[in-house]
This record gives C-alpha cells, structure tokens and sequence, in this order.
C-alpha cells in the first residue's frame, strides 16, 4: 500500500500537488473541500471526510509523530500499539504538538461531483421517509456531504427550508 508522511503544517493544496506529481499520480481516498486548511487541525479533531467507506480522514492515518513537553519525538503506530494510536490520532493536542502524520494514499481516481437543493422535509418530516432516503443516498455515493443553514428561504419557516446536498461518485470518465 501507498503511504505519505506530512508535517501538520502542510496545506491540503500543497499535499493535494505533491502526490499528483508522483509516478502514478496519487490521492487520498477521502479529503476536504476546502484546500487552504492544514493537515494537523483536521486530522487532531477527528472528523472531517465525507467518504462512504473510509468514514473521517483521521481513519487513513497508520503512524502519527507528537513532540511532548519535554521536547522528546514520541511514534504511535496502528501496529505497534493499537489503543496509543488511536488517542495520539486525534487527542485534540492534549499530548503535545503534533509533528507528523503517515497517511494511506492510493492511485490517483475521478470523482463526478454533483449538487442539489431539496426541500429539507424530503429527507427529514419523518425518519419512516427520511431514513431510507438518507441511507440510498449515502451509499449509492463514494462520498455525501449534508449542508443546512437554518431559516434559507423566505417565511421562517423549516419547511421552506432547503438543504445542500455535495455528493461524489467514482467515475471512468476525464
């Protein structure tokens, strides 16, 4: 398997370019939206990703490096030690300034990105409609993103309300 190691100052652009100029090309399975934000404040909060199959970017990280107070360079790996691994990849900086991050790549892939408006009641007046709806959605996509500022549309009320569905799927296509 692919694997890259970035400083937690690196920007997602700046990493997004590195791997495109590698021989294949590369990506990460699942990463954000915006490309000026940095590696160790979306991985350290453990969210972040919108991918179906590889849940939250902080899942794709195998080895994480940690300076603690003392100055010393502390390694956590998944295979070292499973349960250290997973509180020094997102401790929220608790157990100091997070150096390195080793994630998985893979060969580089197209994504088709589309974005819809729909009313917010089509997926949430009742979980009997909403739910399956939600579920087809979200796994009949490699990523979904839900988007949802309360009060969008004009007479203050929910059921004007819209939602801003982002959704990616694999495709062959340029």
């Amino acid at each position: 398997s692919w694997t890259v190691t970035v400083e937690s100052g690196v920007l997602v652009k700046d990493l997004d370019d590195a791997l495109r100029q590698h021989n294949p090309p590369l990506a990460l399975p699942s990463n954000v939206v915006l490309d000026s934000v940095r590696y160790g404040g979306i991985l350290a909060l453990g969210c972040h990703g919108g991918a179906t199959h590889t849940r939250t970017l902080p899942d794709l990280v195998s080895e994480v490096t940690i300076v603690d107070a003392d100055g010393n360079l502390n390694t956590f790996s998944e295979s070292k030690n499973p349960e250290e691994f997973v509180a020094a990849t997102v401790n929220l900086g608790l157990f100091g300034i997070i150096y390195t991050y080793t994630l998985r790549v893979e060969p580089m892939f197209n994504l088709l990105m589309t974005d819809r408006y729909p009313l917010m009641s089509e997926y949430f007046s009742s979980p009997e409609q909403g739910g399956p709806k939600l579920k087809a959605m979200v796994l009949g996509n490699d990523q979904t993103e839900i988007f949802y500022w309360p009060f969008n549309r004009s007479g203050l009320k929910a059921t004007n309300d819209r939602l801003w569905l982002k959704q990616w799927s694999r495709t062959s296509d340029p």
